[in-house]
């Protein structure tokens, strides 16, 4: 599954986990077999399209919270020595679910764009060579162990989690449309391994900070650094 064209996902009231497998595969799990359906398009004996749809009236609605995954849940493997050069995965305007949940679990993506209305997204020990963008309109957003090029994460009302074990310096450029953001370091330099720079803004043009306040961490190797802002943009540089 080596592409060198882009692989579109469309979900419609459906999940979607795409993880490490012994072969190339792609399911479809559901206890309805009426409610869920898969198509799948294929250009020059490659997959090119795949769009998992849910049919049932409110998407999700009658699922325990609201879980699509019960109903329709995509599954797509790769095997170890592989990787999809561009993943696009898009959540149908037309769906009614409270949110469909995407899941990307160890695997190599060298781009992946990820873009819907309610979309709760997991992205765990995951290489990406160049960029692996989100941009969904409300749903929390988690990345843990996330290796490889550029992150750019948006959730317009929904919260973004980003848990970083490694010990290499990081720029972080952020915007918060509710003036408030807060970053935290774990470990015994945690006080000292957060620089903020509230000179400039990241489109160069000079900003005011509103305020600059620090929670002291108290000693020992899981103390957090916390600080808060209420300027809108900015700049963090971490050095662990």
């Amino acid at each position: 599954m080596h592409r060198s064209r882009p692989l579109g996902v469309v979900l419609k009231g459906c999940d979607l986990v795409v993880k490490r497998g012994p072969d190339a595969k792609v399911r479809l799990k559901t206890h309805l077999s009426s409610a869920a359906s898969a198509s799948i398009q294929m250009r020059s004996g490659k997959l090119e399209r795949i769009t998992a749809t849910n049919s049932l009236p409110g998407g999700c609605d009658e699922s325990p919270g609201q879980r699509c995954a019960p109903i329709c849940k995509l599954t797509v493997e790769l095997p170890q020595n592989k990787e999809i050069i561009r993943l696009d995965v898009d959540q149908d305007a037309a769906d009614e679910a409270d949110h469909v949940k995407v899941v990307l679990k160890d695997v190599k993506v060298k781009d992946c764009r990820v873009n819907g209305p309610r979309v709760e997204l997991v992205v765990k020990d995951t290489i990406h060579e160049s960029i692996l963008k989100a941009q969904l309109e409300s749903g929390t957003i988690r990345a843990s162990n996330v290796k490889g090029g550029a992150l750019f994460l948006k959730s317009a009302r929904g919260n973004i989690y980003v848990d970083d074990a490694s010990t290499d310096s990081w720029d972080l450029n952020w915007r918060a449309g509710s003036n408030q953001a807060c970053f935290e370091t774990f470990g015994s330099g945690a006080r000292d391994s957060m620089k903020i720079d509230y000179s400039t803004r990241v489109d160069g043009t000079p900003k005011q900070v509103f305020s600059n306040s620090m929670i002291s961490a108290s000693r020992g190797a899981a103390a957090p650094s916390r600080r808060r802002r209420s300027s809108k943009f900015g700049k963090v540089r971490t050095s662990r």
